[in-house]
């Protein structure tokens, strides 16, 4: 699901974000970054079950996108699962991640 609300968009991430998802949900990021450019895009984690490495990546990817427009990319309501991934790979700090969204 994706909201557009002005300069700030929501995208929410569900079930795994995987090497047999990662292809759909990086199209469906840059569908959204082309169509609304947003000032902050924030991908809600909540809903995800599993975070594997091609899903790390393509968060990064996304963020460098977002980025190249101006804008930022934002984690929101980080999943355990989500958490436990990005801590693992010690990559939770290389995100803006929303402050009260399940990080220490």
């Amino acid at each position: 699901m994706t909201v557009a609300s002005g300069p700030v968009t929501v995208i929410c991430a569900t079930g795994d974000l995987d090497m047999d998802t990662v292809q759909q949900f990086g199209r469906h990021l840059d569908r959204v970054v082309a169509a609304h450019a947003p000032e902050l895009l924030i991908v809600d984690l909540s809903g995800l079950g599993f975070l594997g490495a091609a899903g790390i990546a393509a968060l990064l990817a996304g963020a460098d996108r977002v980025g190249n427009g101006g804008g930022r990319l934002r984690l929101r309501r980080l999943s355990e699962a989500a958490r436990l991934a990005l801590e693992a790979t010690r990559t939770l700090d290389l995100f803006d991640v929303e402050s009260g969204s399940g990080t220490p």
